[in-house]
């Protein structure tokens, strides 16, 4: 989501455009949308590159444009369930390791 917060009394009005041409030479002839109201939230849903430029003469050429580029939705990855609590502590597979080694009495 993209938050655009301005004066709209005495500012330009925000234009989504549809293409980098249009936003690199700050056609405004065909805008996608006019967000205008001061307090704008737009929200990306679709991936790939959105485009904003400023309505306001002179504006956009003097570098009040913005280009998004939106990424694909991925997936959560989950992690695989680890059991909570095993037989055996490390310590105690360590001290039965250590006692293999234990020479035993003989009888």
């Amino acid at each position: 989501k993209l938050l655009f917060e301005y004066n709209n009394q005495v500012n330009d009005d925000v234009l989504e455009i549809n293409g980098d041409l249009e936003f690199i030479t700050c056609d405004q002839t065909s805008p996608v949308a006019v967000h205008k109201t001061g307090h704008d939230l737009v929200t990306l849903t679709k991936p790939g590159v959105h485009y904003f430029i400023s309505s306001k003469t002179g504006h956009c050429a003097a570098g009040l444009k913005l280009r998004v580029v939106v990424g694909p939705l991925i997936k959560a990855v989950t992690s695989p369930i680890v059991p909570k609590k095993m037989d055996l502590s490390a310590m105690d597979r360590l001290t039965n390791w250590l006692r293999s080694f234990t020479p035993q009495p003989h009888h």
